[in-house]
């Protein structure tokens, strides 16, 4: 009988040791669902702000291709902006150049100008002396006429 006892004894034990693991199993199964619930709460938040995201993204496509279509043109513009400052570049350079030659030739005509007014001062000082020089002389012929 004792040993009856004894093995009911041990068997008491197991069951006991076999009670303690299922319920440490429970608990470790309760904790892994707990766990699960949560990692799957968190996926069905990080889908909502995938999805959000995506939303916006969407939505801004749209703009980035309008952004980029002005960029483009903007561009276009900037480059014909950049060709028609080195024509007007070009031009004034050619403008000043130009203005270069006609100031040479300004001053070359003044120089002209002054000298002719000075060679038309001679010639009329020249005349009025030879018409006062003829006038004399045509009173002398006329008295030597009379």
């Amino acid at each position: 009988m004792d040993k009856i006892k004894g093995k009911i004894s041990c068997m008491i034990s197991e069951l006991d040791n076999k009670e303690e693991a299922i319920e440490k199993l429970t608990e470790d199964l309760r904790l892994a669902d707990i766990k699960r619930r949560c990692v799957e709460e968190e996926n069905i938040n990080l889908e909502h702000q995938l999805n959000a995201k995506e939303n916006f993204i969407g939505k801004l496509e749209p703009l980035l291709d309008e952004t980029v279509k002005k960029l483009a043109s903007f561009e276009e513009r900037e480059s014909a902006n950049e060709r028609i400052i080195q024509k007007l570049e070009s031009d004034y350079e050619t403008s000043v150049i130009k203005c270069e030659k006609l100031e040479d030739q300004l001053k070359e005509i003044r120089f002209i100008s002054e000298e002719t007014g000075r060679k038309y001062e001679e010639a009329t000082r020249r005349l009025t002396f030879m018409d006062t020089e003829l006038e004399k002389s045509e009173q002398r012929i006329e008295k030597a006429e009379k």
